[in-house]
């Protein structure tokens, strides 16, 4: 994160500041130098799969406390979770579709039944947006 703050956060990741961003800025990461989409794709995403896990820990100490508290914490907030009961639709942030391959198959069957591991109320429904 210090090297993203550094670096400077453009005002809009639309078009060329996308990728300017995310995969042509270099930063040093531990000893390797590499974009936030490499660190991404190259070393948090192959960790998290090896744990069957999509969330990221935090600290080496008691990071899966960490994880559901922050978990519960977004899928609390209504733009990542909503329900509409009278037609049983479930709205749910695009990053889990964005990511979609993270969480389903595995560590769930779908991302609904990932989502209500978490959420406030539970899912049943017929469609999702």
């Amino acid at each position: 994160m210090f090297n993203v703050v550094e670096a400077g956060i453009p005002e809009t990741h639309a078009g060329w500041h996308r990728l300017s961003f995310f995969v042509i800025r270099k930063l040093d990461i531990g000893s390797r130098t590499m974009s936030p989409y490499s660190f991404e794709k190259d070393v948090i995403r192959p960790y998290t799969r090896a744990r069957d896990d999509p969330r990221v820990p935090f600290t080496a100490a008691g990071p899966d406390a960490q994880l559901d508290r922050e978990t519960l914490a977004f899928l609390a907030r209504h733009e990542n979770f909503r329900l509409a009961v009278a037609n049983r639709t479930v709205w749910l942030s695009e990053i889990l579709d964005f990511y979609r391959e993270d969480f389903v198959p595995r560590p769930a069957a779908s991302i609904v039944e990932y989502a209500n591991r978490y959420a406030p109320e539970q899912a049943r429904p017929s469609s999702t947006r």
